[in-house]
């Protein structure tokens, strides 16, 4: 019902790139609204048959090395699964196709809101419930809700405009039990995240979230600018489990691989890309984007950087 409502911004949303036989056939379909509502359908239709394609927790294939952290990809949204791929701009639903292809052997899951609330519900007591049905702001309800998965199950999270170089399972080895990264404003990449299940970090994580709540903890810190929920969280518990078990290591200075009593973190940066001359690194669409943040990219620690993700799809 809402494509045929607002034919025209639908068609818009589905342009990518300057195809004109692509542009001019979507505003055909734009002007004829049942037309337009029969292609969309089945737009859907075939989405949901290729994500139906994708392993479930029973199905999921066993890979060679076994790794401490769940081969699963935990994603948030306002909305099911169902409806997010109706509403998903489509270099956004791309995006998502392109780390699930990238991943293959993992099990999706795709938490709601309407998720969110029963599985925090299920596993958590009241007053993490009231605090996240409190919440106005969405992003800081993934934030909560994200933790909270983390924390019990583990496995790999990725913000929705996230765009892997590299798979998953190349990020991490079996030693891993943590992974993020360092963002350019000395916080932790929240939207770049792993954990082993019953992570001492994602645990802290939690609790941290609820001093935020009950007012016990101030909503700045003064190793960041970052003002936001997930990222100073975040911070604070890994600041908390190193200062238990290796109080003498540098986060911000440290090497990509930090062994810290019974934890192993594997830590990225995250830095603008090189664009000076021509490198993987910066395609052309990154190249002459006007939107400075698809230049920013996720890379390994060390003399030699790699580059294994985007913090933005281009």
């Amino acid at each position: 019902p809402k494509v045929l409502k607002r034919p025209a911004l639908w068609a818009n949303a589905m342009i990518r790139g300057p195809n004109p036989t692509a542009k001019r056939f979507l505003f055909f379909l734009a002007r004829r609204p049942i037309l337009l509502g029969i292609v969309g359908f089945g737009v859907v239709s075939l989405s949901l048959a290729r994500l139906a394609a994708f392993p479930t927790a029973e199905q999921a294939t066993p890979e060679a090395e076994a790794l401490r952290i769940p081969r699963q990809i935990v994603f948030t949204a306002k909305q099911s699964l169902e409806e997010s791929l109706e509403e998903l701009a489509g270099p956004v639903r791309a995006n998502v196709y392109h780390t699930l292809r990238l991943n293959r052997g993992f099990t999706l899951r795709w938490f709601s809101d309407l998720d969110c609330r029963r599985y925090i519900q299920e596993h958590y007591d009241a007053q993490l419930l009231a605090m996240f049905l409190a919440e106005v702001h969405g992003s800081f309800r993934g934030d909560l809700c994200r933790a909270c998965v983390l924390a019990r199950e583990g496995g790999f999270y990725l913000d929705l405009d996230v765009e892997l170089k590299a798979g998953l399972a190349q990020l991490a080895d079996g030693n891993t039990t943590f992974l993020t990264a360092l963002s350019e404003d000395n916080s932790l990449l929240d939207a770049f995240l792993a954990a082993a299940p019953a992570s001492a970090i994602m645990v802290e994580t939690v609790e941290q979230i609820r001093k935020w709540y009950s007012g016990e903890v101030f909503h700045t810190d003064p190793l960041t600018s970052n003002t936001s929920l997930g990222p100073i969280t975040l911070l604070r518990a890994v600041r908390t489990v190193m200062r238990q078990h290796c109080p003498k290591v540098d986060l911000q200075t440290s090497g990509g691989t930090i062994a810290c009593g019974p934890h192993v973190l594997r830590m990225f940066s995250e830095k603008h890309i090189n664009c000076s001359g021509w490198t993987d690194e910066c395609p052309w669409s990154r190249r002459f984007a006007s939107f400075d943040g698809v230049r920013l990219g996720i890379f390994t620690r060390g003399t030699l950087p790699k580059i294994v993700a985007w913090a933005r799809f281009a």
